[in-house]
């Protein structure tokens, strides 16, 4: 049977907040740069306006993730909500940072068949 309509969205999608108080985080890449240089983009979704905010990390270590999401922050202020995947560079640093900053880092869980 099909359904009627779409899935509800998650409260924290739709309540009218600042813009990426609640974000969306993925990596992308490699993207080669001029004289061979690997990259990458650390892709900073705002949940709610769809805005986003791009970094570039030179490398896929958990402390360049760590730089990228301070000058993120330095930019756009903190975040009440992060989703993120099962990157380990992401979940290395959830421990200290959501029991210092009182914030929530969640797992997207990837679409299965």
């Amino acid at each position: 049977m099909v359904p009627d309509g779409p899935a509800p969205l998650p409260a924290n999608r739709i309540n009218r907040v600042v813009a990426f108080e609640v974000t969306d985080i993925d990596l992308a890449g490699p993207v080669f740069l001029k004289g061979g240089q690997k990259v990458w983009i650390v892709i900073f979704t705002c949940a709610v306006y769809r805005a986003i905010h791009l970094e570039l990390v030179a490398s896929l270590s958990t402390e360049a993730f760590l730089q990228a999401m301070r000058r993120f922050f330095g930019r756009k202020g903190r975040c009440s909500v992060m989703y993120t995947d099962n990157g380990t560079n992401f979940w290395k640093q959830q421990e200290p940072s959501t029991h210092s900053t009182g914030k929530q880092l969640l797992l997207n869980v990837p679409f299965k068949r």
